[in-house]
């Protein structure tokens, strides 16, 4: 494995739109031969090459919950990395402990959204991954369980701006009278009793 990649080399594009050979390059080929050759790579100090690891270990080894998966995630989350990268990171983090309430990722996650150095998406983004961790993906009730899908949604329309128009997406999925008009908008509001409650679990606690 080579170690010799810039620790703040950014990925070349955005990685949420990425696929794992996008962000492996040259080292993709060597991390589909074996779970083991890309368990190697989870500690490589190239952030885009670290995070493609972690994908593939979810999507071709089924590793998705093994310890050195979700600590390549969390060291990543809390780095200096490309924020589209950390943003990847954060959200895998949702999708593998999905309504377990693990109670040392919460406080972890929660600690990323209570940090004001993080921009308002990155922090935006973290809340409803902690709320994945809680409740699901479907969360405690169809309100919130779409303000986390149109989270997710003001993402890709943000990737692919000239695929659809924000008026007609909001439009599909808040039709009026039904939602209020800022309906859109709330998806990006914080619960921060619900985000400090969350950030006070013991790491290891039941």
């Amino acid at each position: 494995m080579n170690n010799s990649d810039n620790l703040s080399k950014p990925a070349k594009s955005d990685a949420r739109f990425a696929t794992p050979r996008d962000l492996a390059g040259s080292h993709y080929d060597e991390m589909i031969r074996s779970k083991e050759a890309t368990m190697a790579f989870l500690s490589t100090p190239h952030y885009a090459t670290r995070l493609a690891a972690v994908m593939i270990c979810e999507q071709n080894w089924n590793a998705a919950r093994e310890a050195r998966v979700l600590e390549a995630c969390r060291a990543i989350a809390e780095s200096d990395a490309d924020e589209s990268v950390r943003l990847v990171s954060i959200s895998f983090l949702g999708r593998a402990l999905s309504s377990t309430k693990d109670p040392a990722a919460s406080a972890f996650v929660a600690r990323m959204v209570l940090e004001s150095q993080n921009s308002a998406e990155f922090r935006a983004s973290a809340y409803w991954v902690l709320r994945e961790i809680q409740y699901g993906v479907a969360d405690v009730d169809f309100d919130n369980f779409l303000r986390g899908t149109i989270d997710v949604v003001k993402t890709a329309l943000k990737g692919c701006p000239s695929s659809f128009s924000e008026k007609s997406v909001r439009s599909s999925l808040l039709p009026k009278p039904r939602f209020p008009e800022k309906f859109w908008e709330s998806a990006d509001e914080i619960d921060w009793d619900f985000v400090h409650q969350m950030s006070k679990h013991e790491e290891g606690s039941s």
